[in-house]
């Protein structure tokens, strides 16, 4: 499925794979021994305002499948570059982020399945 994805909700989105990845963009993920796929199963905005800003709160859901070294590396990876994100997002900032896991599915051939959940908010610049 292609989500329709306008703004800052496509500039988040490469943003996090960016963080997987190392690279930039929104690169080709292929299963291999050093990078897992990625599959984004939700993508969800709310307008979000308080009394001096706007903005939008997202709910990413995804999934990382692929060898489990590989797998943990790049959630290790992203857990560590949201501690103090500097996401690239069009016309926003981000002023807080949460990732959680949600599930996680072990497979005899050594490989897993990870499934996270990252909430973000954004305010417009």
């Amino acid at each position: 499925m292609r989500m329709n994805l306008h703004g800052a909700n496509s500039s988040l989105l490469r943003a996090v794979r960016a963080l997987v990845t190392d690279g930039p963009g929104m690169p080709q993920w292929t299963e291999s021994a050093d990078q897992p796929s990625l599959v984004v199963e939700l993508f969800e905005s709310v307008p979000w305002a308080s009394l001096t800003f706007s903005g939008m709160r997202h709910r990413i859901e995804f999934r990382i499948d692929g060898p489990e070294t590989a797998v943990r590396r790049a959630r290790e990876r992203l857990v560590e570059r949201l501690r103090e994100p500097e996401l690239a997002v069009s016309g926003h900032f981000v002023a807080d982020t949460e990732l959680c896991d949600t599930a996680r599915r072990f497979r005899k051939d050594g490989t897993m399945s990870l499934c996270l959940r990252l909430q973000t908010l954004t305010i417009e610049e």
